[in-house]
């Protein structure tokens, strides 16, 4: 019986999904296990907080700007659009999670999703083996297919030079970052912003996929096929919507992973700042697409839809056309950034966030914190459009530290703060503006207006306290 085909993965006549023999992958093996024991062994020696915030600070860029939305949505399935420049970063971002190069993470996942599609497939691809097999299989192994589909990728995916390069050197691709963590932050930032991070990455991929794969709420089922997905909600923020898996069965092509209402899309929302700032366009959601055969909706949202009487299922899943922006990536503004925090915070919870901030910089400079920590709440203010505040803190580093001791560290802080300087000249003028506004614009003018006044006070604080701690 004849399989079937997707636009990568080619099946011939004697093609089987079934057949194949699962056998150990050295050189995957040895990373992950290499890894995951430093990690375990190391992460516990060398804790600071400034080490756990980059681990969380690099985990999040790599895992949502990068897996999420630069391999998956973007390269694997084309649901938006993006300059080149912008599409390059963030591939190189999501090759940092340390799982494989971009033609291998298009092949893996392309693979799966083609036995998955046939009405049986292997134990691999099914997720179908015990929890420990599982894992040992899916993180250390490799599946050779006895009759093996043939992968054709597109043309402009195969002659990229940069995605070869990747390609040749993703494990590679470490070492300069390995460099930077320990020259910042010693062995603290080297153990957290590497092994660490690499192990949770890929130990959390395999688990969500494990779980997904296996049981859970849905809201859809494809018939006819081997594998259903389903959905995780608790794990909806720290896989940046990637754990509504069921969705995204339903509807692969579709750049927005949590398509109901209450379901949380961190990638998504990062998608719409950046779509604001003319980083990405043509953002696909089910609205935009064909529903794939076989299927159907299960569960309570089949109710819902039939009371609305929607023609197409999630008819109304839209969001508004924008008024024109050049898609160059550069008009970056600190409407921008305040619109991206508060998608992820509200608006409420971004002035909360800035009183937090004003108050953890204040705490900063009187305890004494590695400047890696400052740096990191800098650009934490930065992300909720509190670039006074980003500029306050950068400043104290750089009045810390000599200039001819720590010219790596001053290759780092100067375009922070140049990108600062810019974003508070843009904006400031619109954000105290806005005080005057109700809602939305109030709050965030008052935010800004509050972490104007504490990184002020915290910069006078600086220059007269610190030669009386010398």
């Amino acid at each position: 019986m004849t399989l079937l085909s997707t636009h990568r993965l080619i099946a011939g006549p004697d093609t089987s999904a079934t057949e194949g023999r699962v056998r150990w992958a050295p050189s995957r093996s040895l990373w992950t296990g290499g890894m995951t024991l430093a990690a375990v062994s190391l992460a516990p020696i060398f804790v600071t907080p400034g080490a756990v915030l980059l681990f969380l600070a690099s985990s999040a860029v790599t895992l949502c700007l990068g897996h999420s939305i630069g391999l998956h949505r973007l390269l694997i399935h084309r649901s938006l659009s993006a300059p080149l420049w912008v599409e390059r970063v963030l591939v190189y971002l999501g090759t940092l999670v340390g799982m494989a190069g971009p033609l291998g993470m298009v092949r893996l996942h392309d693979t799966r999703d083609w036995a998955q599609r046939q009405a049986s497939c292997h134990d691999l691809h099914a997720h179908r083996a015990p929890f420990l097999r599982d894992a040992w299989w899916q993180m250390h192994c490799r599946l050779d297919l006895t009759h093996p589909p043939r992968f054709v990728p597109e043309d402009r995916i195969v002659r990229d030079g940069f995605l070869r390069w990747l390609e040749a050197s993703w494990m590679a691709q470490q070492i300069p970052w390995v460099i930077l963590f320990y020259a910042l932050g010693g062995m603290p930032w080297l153990v957290w912003g590497i092994p660490v991070r690499i192990a949770v990455s890929l130990t959390g991929h395999w688990l969500v996929g494990h779980l997904t794969h296996r049981r859970g709420p849905q809201g859809w089922a494809v018939d006819g096929v081997a594998v259903q997905g389903h959905d995780l909600p608790a794990a909806s923020l720290v896989t940046f919507g990637e754990a509504w898996h069921g969705n995204h069965h339903a509807w692969p092509d579709s750049a927005r992973l949590g398509i109901e209402p209450g379901q949380h899309d961190p990638g998504w929302w990062v998608l719409l700042a950046m779509r604001r700032l003319g980083l990405v366009w043509g953002l696909k959601q089910p609205g935009d697409l064909t529903p794939r055969e076989g299927l159907r909706r299960v569960g309570t949202e089949r109710h819902r839809h039939r009371q609305r009487g929607d023609s197409h299922p999630l008819a109304g899943h839209h969001i508004p056309t924008e008024h024109s922006v050049p898609n160059l990536g550069l008009p970056v503004t600190i409407n921008a950034l305040g619109h991206c925090s508060t998608l992820v915070l509200g608006s409420v919870g971004r002035l909360i966030a800035s009183f937090v901030i004003g108050l953890a910089s204040t705490v900063l400079i009187l305890l004494p914190f590695d400047d890696g920590t400052i740096l990191l709440v800098a650009l934490g203010a930065a992300f909720i459009g509190l670039p006074f505040l980003g500029i306050a803190l950068i400043a104290l580093v750089i009045f810390h530290r000599s200039i001819t001791a720590h010219l790596a560290s001053w290759c780092i802080f100067a375009p922070v703060a140049v990108v600062a300087a810019w974003l508070a000249a843009d904006g400031y003028q619109r954000g105290l503006g806005a005080m005057v506004h109700a809602g939305t614009g109030g709050l965030n003018g008052l935010a800004l207006l509050v972490a104007l006044i504490a990184s002020m006070s915290a910069i006078v604080f600086y220059v007269v306290e610190h030669p009386k701690r010398r």
